[in-house]
């Protein structure tokens, strides 16, 4: 264990100074996103500006297909902080670190739970930019806005704002959370670059594809049944697909490190 929190607080310092640049990135262009679509929804309050970012696309709603760039760009920006950092260390310092510690497991176990530390401020830092943006622009509510009532169906506006927009905002997060694992042993198998264009790739492909095997399906919650009446996933099904495909990941990735010659990592 303190082996563990050693590493986990190196990962922590190291790679917050690694990434510190792409974090002012993505600072800046959440709040892109955050007035593009407020702009798009107006008026709007902080619960339009949510759903707007997070819910996804269901295609059956029109009859021409529409790129959600927003969603995936929302998800992408998350692989995007994370994306070679793994990959990095194990080249740069991994026979050093391997060799001291002399517990693959460890380190691959730090690393993960590093991107999960990362995600879960990913989405902190969204929702203080939410709520500051709203604060600043007085669309604090915790009711429906005319908005929502008039686009969204009565079973989802039936139900409390607060309550509708956790659901969102916690299957958004699983779904992020797997990308970014899939991106980490993506990195190890193929260069970090060919990892994040197959990660962007299926997010991509998953916004309209609406089959049961699409992972995009376990990650909006505009294909649930909250919000569709018929065909809708269970909130059960999104945490057991990407919870699957998480944990398939980190084995994945795990073998392969405990299969890998330290002293070659370098090479």
């Amino acid at each position: 264990m303190r082996k563990f929190l050693i590493l986990l607080k190196r990962d922590f310092l190291f790679g917050f100074e690694e990434n510190k640049g792409k974090l002012l990135v993505i600072f800046i262009l959440m709040i892109i996103m955050i007035k593009v679509n407020s702009s798009s929804l107006s008026p709007s309050n902080i619960g339009d500006i949510v759903l707007g970012l997070l819910e996804g696309y269901d295609k059956t709603k029109d009859e021409v297909f529409h790129i959600p760039a927003i969603w995936i760009c929302f998800h992408l920006s998350a692989v995007y902080i994370i994306s070679h950092y793994t990959a990095d260390d194990l080249h740069d310092h991994g026979p050093y670190i391997l060799t001291r510690t002399k517990n693959k497991s460890t380190w691959w176990l730090s690393k993960s739970v590093w991107i999960f530390i990362n995600v879960a401020l990913y989405y902190l830092l969204f929702v203080m930019i939410v709520l500051i943006w709203g604060f600043v622009t007085q669309t604090l509510s915790s009711s429906w806005s005319e908005n929502s009532l008039q686009r969204l169906p009565q079973s989802v506006t039936d139900v409390s704002l607060a309550i509708v927009l956790m659901k969102t905002i916690v299957i958004s997060f699983f779904f992020t959370l797997m990308c970014c694992l899939l991106q980490q042993t993506l990195s190890m198998l193929i260069k970090p670059i060919y990892g994040f264009i197959t990660v962007a790739a299926l997010v991509a492909i998953s916004s309209f594809v609406d089959q049961i095997g699409s992972p995009g399906n376990y990650g909006m919650i505009v294909r649930t049944e909250l919000f569709r009446s018929e065909g809708g996933t269970l909130l059960s099904q999104c945490f057991m697909v990407n919870g699957t495909i998480a944990a398939v990941s980190f084995i994945a990735g795990l073998l392969f490190i405990l299969k890998k010659d330290v002293l070659s990592a370098q090479d």
